[in-house]
């Protein structure tokens, strides 16, 4: 029957379709009638839609080359003046600061390096009298505030192990790229003219920005509160790609320490809330560990 055969001709033609890739068939049949005793010729035309290619599309990422942490050579240098004595002293120079100049600009560099096949960052430890780490929310207690115990992350002596990147305030006018520069200089430079370079403090390689709002709070955020009209301080992030090989100097006062992206994440209550973001902010570019 003429509609049976059209039905079998079409199951071949989505099987040839298969094999073949074609775009349509086109098939001539002549039968002869058992009745009439007559050729009958049908004429059946199939047409394929090629399928559509199914491009997936891939977000670009900015690539990053870090390198092993054996490349560089760590150094000393002399200790850094020491501008405060205690949290107190120096809750109340930055309060003075901002009635004079306005709002604070810290920038701070975030230097990879590899070790074991993971990234490290490059943080500077060391234990002050006159700061804490960020992890605390609201006002910092003083030492002086024995009723209600040290500060967080401080010992009973009033001395607080602390994490920071190397930066820091810079200049009143000046910009950050060149501020940023010439506070990882002074922070890690060497003091050898013959090992001295220049770090590379790139406007494409921001990382992140924070605000605090109160001089006396150690809680930053990533956007400006919706009741704070003026933040007290504004602290940016940068990515500092180091050099394939160099050498740096860490003052007497500080020590510097290579840590895994693993141990930073989600550990606020040992390296504070910005430390422990770094790695989800890592997570837009490409690590390649040369």
């Amino acid at each position: 029957h003429p509609s049976n055969l059209a039905a079998l001709v079409l199951c071949a033609g989505v099987v040839w379709r298969g094999v073949i890739q074609c775009s349509s068939i086109q098939l001539r049949i002549r039968l002869r009638s058992v009745i009439s005793d007559q050729f009958i010729s049908y004429h059946f035309c199939f047409a394929f839609q090629a399928p559509r290619a199914v491009v997936e599309t891939v977000p670009t990422m900015q690539a990053l080359n870090v390198y092993a942490m054996e490349n560089y050579g760590i150094g000393k240098k002399s200790a850094l003046k020491a501008k405060d004595a205690s949290v107190s002293q120096r809750q109340h120079r930055l309060k003075v600061a901002y009635e004079s100049n306005g709002l604070r600009r810290v920038v701070e560099g975030v230097l990879l390096v590899h070790l074991h096949g993971h990234p490290h960052v490059l943080l500077l430890k060391e234990n002050s009298v006159c700061r804490v780490q960020d992890n605390a929310a609201g006002p910092v207690a003083t030492p002086a505030d024995a009723s209600q115990g040290p500060p967080n992350g401080t010992a009973a002596s009033g001395v607080a192990t602390v994490y920071t990147m190397p930066g820091g305030k810079i200049k009143s006018g000046e910009g950050e790229a060149d501020g940023l520069a010439r506070k990882l200089k002074h922070k890690l430079g060497p003091e050898t003219q013959m090992l001295d370079f220049d770090f590379e403090v790139r406007p494409d390689l921001v990382l992140a920005t924070y605000y605090r709002t109160h001089h006396f709070a150690s809680t930053y955020y990533p956007y400006l509160p919706p009741h704070v009209s003026n933040a007290k301080e504004q602290r940016r992030l940068y990515v500092i790609p180091l050099p394939e090989k160099c050498s740096l100097a860490v003052p007497d006062d500080k020590k510097l320490m290579a840590v895994p992206l693993f141990e930073l994440y989600q550990n606020p209550q040992k390296y504070g809330r910005v430390l422990a973001s770094v790695p989800d902010l890592l997570s837009r570019f490409r690590l390649n560990l040369v």
